[in-house]
């Protein structure tokens, strides 16, 4: 009953979404899995065989851990479409109208608490408008989990922040909830302060004492922690290398800001086409030769990757990994056209590459993006009358903005900026948060302060960025 009045309601907004998950699987249902994509479905299909005693462990370990690159999240999550097709290789349209789906409904849960927040459907509207990039819409039926990351990432910031009264049930569902994200893109685990501190202010602005509830969000970042450890230790186990959740750091500096020179040794020993398998597969030999443990090896390498790499020559690499970053957003969606063009017997060339013109406005559209991201992060904004946007909202683009300083820079990462773009608007537009309101510092308080802090560090991403690119 509850159900059926929901969906009464909101009849308009499952319509429009009905035809944009429509558009977006049309639109890829033709293109092969690509990437990490066959990894996951592989994955997917191994937990089904293991669950029906089809494999042994030993099976299962290898294809579902493989070299720890992966969080398990997008695997589990299709899980149920290989549990449907028994023996399947690729399920390649299930699979694709299952993340339809899936990402589909986390819009709609979006929009659903948007609308509870602003007492008015136009908020709701305009976070699903806003949302309609061409990248996302593309992204809504692929296999990657950055899209759906962010939309989860998103709903439980709203729906942390509405909750009145913090229970020892809302703390275990927030705890799952977390760490079903984390599960999904590990980088998430960075963002548990940031929920921490935005609950906070929710009570310091409403003049509570907030120590009954600090006391409940810490122990669901605890929860969520605890739920993180039985991957941490197993993929630990299975892959050589300590981590809290995926194995791909040393390697992705090696290949991103080492010395090119020693990186190609490391490729050309490796006996494999693809140039992250080739310089995995290198360090895992000499680490049997070396009879050291592969996580020790990765340090080794590291240390020699970087060993003649100079300061400038570091920031121009970081400037690469920028530039690709943020400079090439149409990478990913010219890849599912090629694809799609290919299994069609098309011929791809320049002038019938299918959707060229699109991809232009994609461009513009991503560029246009970033842009106004990067205005928002420069805006001071009071956090403690206004913590979404102030706290949550600048603190998932600055985890995404630190990503190419650390780590390899790929556009394919772009498709996570849409929802946020999204939300801020919507944010942003509602009657309450006036200019006036909205826009300053806040007062030499314990958590002005860190909120202050928290605006300089906003700006300063973004100062670092034109930095980078315009020296190095």
């Amino acid at each position: 009953m509850f159900v059926t009045r929901i969906v009464r309601s909101n009849w308009r907004e499952l319509t429009a979404l009905s035809l944009l998950g429509l558009v977006s699987f049309l639109l890829m249902k033709d293109v092969n899995l690509l990437g990490d994509e066959r990894f996951y479905s592989r994955a997917a299909i191994a937990l089904a065989d293991y669950v029906r005693n089809d494999i042994n462990t030993a099976e299962f370990d290898n294809t579902f851990f493989s070299r720890g690159w992966f969080m398990p999240g997008m695997s589990i999550v299709l899980s149920p479409i290989a549990f449907l097709d028994p023996g399947a290789t690729e399920s390649l349209l299930f699979f694709r109208a299952w993340m339809t789906l899936v990402n589909l409904f986390l819009v709609w849960l979006i929009m659903l608490e948007l609308q509870a927040r602003s007492d008015s459907r136009l908020s709701s509207w305009l976070f699903l408008v806003t949302f309609i990039s061409p990248y996302a819409l593309l992204y809504t039926s692929t296999l990657w989990a950055d899209l759906t990351a962010s939309l989860l990432a998103i709903y439980i910031a709203l729906k942390s922040f509405s909750v009145k009264q913090w229970t020892i049930k809302s703390s275990i569902v927030l705890g799952i909830g977390l760490a079903s994200m984390i599960y999904l893109r590990g980088q998430y685990l960075f963002l548990l302060p940031v929920y921490l501190f935005l609950i906070l202010l929710k009570f310091t602005r409403a003049n509570a004492i907030p120590t009954r509830d600090t006391a409940y969000v810490a122990c669901a970042i605890l929860i969520s922690i605890l739920l993180l450890l039985p991957w941490s230790v197993a993929v630990s186990k299975h892959s050589g290398i300590r981590t809290l959740t995926t194995t791909l750091l040393k390697e992705s500096q090696i290949m991103a800001f080492g010395d090119r020179e020693y990186r190609q040794e490391l490729i050309s020993e490796g006996a494999s086409q693809n140039r992250w398998f080739a310089v995995d597969n290198t360090v895992r030999q000499k680490a049997q030769h070396n009879n050291v443990s592969v996580g020790k090896q990765y340090e080794i390498e590291h240390a020699n990757a970087f060993e003649k790499v100079t300061r400038d020559q570091l920031l121009g690499h970081v400037s690469e990994s920028i530039r690709f970053y943020l400079f090439e957003p149409s990478l990913f969606p010219a890849r599912f056209a090629t694809a799609s063009c290919r299994l069609n017997g098309a011929l791809c060339g320049d002038k019938n590459r299918p959707g060229q013109h699109w991809l232009k406005f994609n461009t513009a559209i991503s560029f246009l993006t970033v842009s106004l991201l990067a205005l928002f992060m420069l805006t001071p904004i009071k956090a403690i009358k206004h913590p979404l946007p102030g706290v949550f909202v600048k603190g998932i683009i600055f985890l995404y903005m630190v990503h190419p300083l650390f780590a390899f820079g790929h556009p394919r990462y772009l498709a996570q900026f849409a929802p946020v773009l999204a939300l801020a608007v919507c944010l942003l537009a509602e009657r309450k948060c006036s200019l006036p309101a909205l826009i300053g510092f806040e007062s030499l308080s314990f958590y002005g302060l860190v909120a202050n802090a928290g605006q300089f560090l906003a700006a300063s991403i973004v100062f670092i960025y034109i930095w980078l690119l315009l020296f190095y």
